[in-house]
């Protein structure tokens, strides 16, 4: 019974917020609402087209759905009962924690705590997959790199852009972690 009254609650508060059109929460499911942008074709769509991004069928196509299926899985970690301490049931936990919205989606989750005033403390999992992550990653400084020398032309500039990850783990800048970005052009540019 406190799940549907935990839910109902961040639900009415939900709406009458309108979080599902806030542009913070659009934007972390890649919704883009610039009606003068050229990325704007496809603004009643996430840009993301991979179903595993999403935890409502629907939430490619519909920003209120996702928040509603991201809600209830809320919900459903705040009030679950933990497991005994015996190994099977550590492994399942750990197994169960790496799918938990929790760990899934850290970004959208934090937003929600804020933004619905959520305790803290009484949501937290262990996420040893996302934690194996951020200590091999150890990020220090996020780079923007141009790599076009001609930056003012910004669609080769932007076409030709990588962030670097700069690690607090001694490596090489030939070793550090870089991530490229392209160029996705419409209407023929």
């Amino acid at each position: 019974m406190a799940t549907e009254q935990l839910l109902a609650t961040w639900r009415r508060q939900a709406k009458t917020d309108n979080l599902a059109q806030h542009t913070t929460w659009r934007r972390l499911l890649y919704f883009y609402d610039n009606q003068s942008s050229i990325l704007s074709k496809k603004k009643t769509e996430s840009l993301v087209d991979d179903p595993r991004f999403f935890l409502s069928d629907n939430g490619q196509q519909d920003s209120a759905a996702e928040l509603d299926a991201t809600l209830v899985a809320l919900a459903k970690e705040f009030t679950s009962q933990t497991t005994g301490n015996n190994q099977a049931n550590i492994h399942i936990k750990t197994q169960a924690n790496n799918n938990s919205v929790l760990c899934r989606f850290p970004a959208r989750v934090a937003w929600l705590k804020e933004t619905l005033s959520i305790d803290d403390a009484s949501l937290s999992a262990e996420c040893p997959e996302l934690d194996d992550w951020m200590s091999t990653l150890a990020p220090e400084q996020l780079s923007i790199v141009f790599a076009e020398e001609y930056l003012d032309n910004p669609l080769s500039a932007f076409g030709h852009t990588l962030l670097r990850i700069d690690s607090k783990i001694e490596r090489s800048r030939s070793q550090s972690n870089q991530s490229g970005v392209c160029a996705q052009l419409y209407g023929g540019w």
